[in-house]
């Protein structure tokens, strides 16, 4: 959508296959890269960095949101999709509570680790998804 709109748009992504992909069939220029093992880059500057439903499979999120931060541009801004922990009215066995989840968010805990991580919340919501997956999403700027 954003290229629909004249924005330059590139993925970052640790799986080889996956930037093969995203360049053959989707046209998007991309960078084959993990946030988490490397501590130095030659990735350009964005921004807007997205970060839809990743935070939560990671042990350690506040790691990679300060490494993320390194390629905002000055007034460059965050943006990420996290589970929201009011999921737990549907049960243990809800998909925001699957094995590979090290993490599920509130609206507080997602403003802690911003915080952590050097960024501000300028916006903050819960919705249920169409799909009826309960999810927090934010917008955020570097402070730091």
């Amino acid at each position: 959508e954003l290229r629909k709109k004249n924005f330059s748009v590139n993925a970052i992504e640790q799986d080889s296959r996956a930037v093969e992909y995203l360049q053959k069939y989707a046209g998007i220029k991309s960078y084959q890269y993990d946030f988490l093992k490397k501590k130095k880059n030659n990735l350009p500057k964005y921004n807007l960095i997205t970060l839809n439903k990743v935070l939560e499979h990671l042990e350690n999120p506040t790691k990679m949101l300060l490494n993320v931060k390194k390629n905002l541009t000055k007034n460059g801004f965050l943006y990420i999709e996290l589970p929201d922990a009011k999921a737990q009215v549907l049960g243990k066995n809800a998909g925001e509570f699957e094995v590979e989840h090290f993490h599920v968010f509130s609206k507080k805990s997602v403003l802690k680790l911003l915080y952590l991580s050097g960024f501000k919340a300028i916006s903050l919501k819960s919705i249920i998804e169409p799909s009826k997956k309960y999810t927090i999403y934010a917008f955020a700027k570097k402070i730091n």
